[in-house]
Formats: structure tokens, sequence, C-alpha cells
């Protein structure tokens, strides 16, 4: 996520929301130390939701899904 918001000038501090799904709900603290350590200053609104994701790779496929939003002021507002 942090490289295609640097694609477009923006970071994990114009995040506003995001909503996590997870396969497991018991990765939640993983996912919260994760958090800490990328976010620095004011978190996101966001949402963390378990879901059995459906694809071809069964198991050892897709664990976490992260979908966000970020906002960019005016310029000059």
């Amino acid at each position: 996520m942090e490289e295609r918001l640097a694609k477009v000038d923006l970071s994990l501090r114009d995040v506003v929301k995001l909503d996590v799904l997870l396969r497991d709900a018991w990765d939640i603290p993983i996912m919260e130390k994760v958090f800490k350590e990328r976010v620095k200053g004011e978190y996101p609104a966001r949402k963390t939701i378990q879901t059995n994701f459906a694809h071809a790779c069964g198991p050892e496929g897709l664990h976490v899904q992260i979908d966000g939003i970020a906002y960019r002021g005016k310029s000059g507002a």
C-alpha cells in the first residue's frame, strides 16, 4: 500500500479509512502490531472483519486483504 500511495505522492499518513479482512480473527494482535509500527501519527478510522476467502489457492492462499481510502486536502486551502 505504501508503494502505491507513493506513486500519487501520498503516504500512510494520508489514509483516512481502512477495512482489514482476515481469514483468522486470532491474527488481530499481529495486525495491530504491524499497524502501530507502520502508521505514524493519527490512526485512520478502521474495521477488521473475519472472512473466508474464496480462491483456488486453498489454505496456503490469501490470509489478509486491506482496503484503504487516502485523502489529500486541496492545495492552498
